[in-house]
């Protein structure tokens, strides 16, 4: 009895150990809907091909669209679905994590592009000293003019003329500027359905204001990472500007107007100065890594890849970590090496988990026992 008692006792100092509190709390109130919901989205994405509105009862939203790549010119395999929560008014935009075979060539774009960090557009410089310009070639691309094109030219860049949901768009106050460098993969998948992506937000926004959540899986996270960044820099202005213009607003409405951002086993996004920008930019974005999990370990630091703010590290009672120091990744934690905690079954696991305030003692026991390797009498 006295070892039983012992155990809850660590489990609740472990609950209570949780550092950052206010991120928790807001960790914890989002969390389990936001995965939850992306679970579904993420199998929703996978299935629904004809961009059919689908009533999802169960988790009290509705789907406003499914988006697919430019034109319907698959070339790296994204699908977003955006949707919107009934009761809070929260728009959603789910992105699918790794699934088909051109998702996996996308993963694998490995090298970096340099991206201007102020209008969020690739740097003009090709590696051949060429510049193209992105529009039209994807223009050409759409009518079935051309067939085969580099990814690299269907790519907006600092320089030529602004992409067509730019051109009206304002951009942030955020002081930032420079170069950032991104992962060439996660880079062009997202620009491939940016400008929708654009322009079905800026719709929806001003139609009904509310707050804005990105998520995805793996690579779903990696690109809702982009596109965080892209809403807050160029979207979210652009929406209060126009609520402004046409006078058809109040302060609540715009003060609604906010973003977050929740992934879930996202790799490394891109080098140092984007992470940076990004904590700036998105203030609030919480990273879900279930412990053990491969993928959020690549593309490797040494490669000059870097993680995007705030850790939140779920192991298998439930406990969460947020912003673990070095020390306990390496003594408390499990090496970064199984894929099968990478699975979205695993964090609905997980997150299921660290909401269970009501289970029983009894429960607790035989869950701790189980993970501690202890017996049962």
């Amino acid at each position: 009895l006295s070892k039983d008692n012992a155990l809850v006792k660590e489990w609740k100092d472990k609950q209570d150990r949780c550092e950052g509190g206010s991120d928790l709390s807001s960790l914890q109130s989002s969390l389990v809907p936001t995965c939850l919901i992306n679970a579904q989205l993420h199998l929703l994405a996978r299935d629904t091909e004809g961009g059919n509105r689908t009533s999802l009862v169960s988790t009290g939203c509705h789907v406003v669209a499914v988006i697919r790549e430019a034109g319907n010119v698959d070339l790296h395999g994204t699908r977003v679905v955006v949707f919107r929560h009934e009761s809070s008014g929260d728009l959603i935009l789910s992105f699918r994590g790794t699934k088909t075979g051109k998702q996996v060539w996308t993963d694998l774009m490995m090298r970096k592009i340099n991206v201007c960090l102020d209008d969020f557009l690739a740097h003009p410089h090709t590696k051949d000293g060429q510049t193209t310009n992105a529009s039209h070639i994807e223009d050409m691309l759409t009518k079935g003019e051309i067939t085969k094109v580099r990814l690299l030219d269907l790519i907006p860049k600092s320089g030529e003329e602004l992409p067509s949901y730019l051109k009206d768009a304002r951009k942030s106050g955020h002081n930032v500027s420079g170069i950032g460098q991104i992962h060439f993969g996660f880079w062009s998948s997202y620009n491939r359905v940016r400008r929708q992506i654009h322009n079905i937000v800026r719709e929806e926004l001003l139609a009904r204001p509310g707050r804005l959540l990105l998520t995805g899986h793996s690579l779903g996270g990696c690109q809702a990472t982009l596109c965080a960044y892209d809403m807050s820099r160029w979207v979210l202005p652009t929406v209060k500007r126009q609520m402004i213009s046409l006078h058809a607003y109040n302060r609540a409405q715009l003060d609604s107007l906010q973003i977050s951002c929740y992934t879930f086993g996202s790799p490394r996004v891109g080098g140092p100065s984007f992470a940076y920008a990004f904590k700036q930019v998105v203030p609030d974005a919480q990273r879900v890594v279930c412990d053990g999990d491969v993928i959020t370990s690549g593309p490797p630091v040494y490669w000059g890849y870097y993680h995007v703010h705030h850790e939140n590290i779920i192991d298998s009672t439930g406990t969460i970590r947020v912003e673990p120091r070095l020390i306990e990744k390496q003594f408390s934690l499990k090496k970064r090496n199984n894929p099968l905690a990478h699975k979205i079954a695993t964090y609905l696991d997980v997150v299921k988990k660290s909401f269970s305030p009501h289970m029983s003692e009894e429960d607790l026991l035989r869950l701790l026992k189980k993970k501690y390797g202890l017996k049962e009498e």
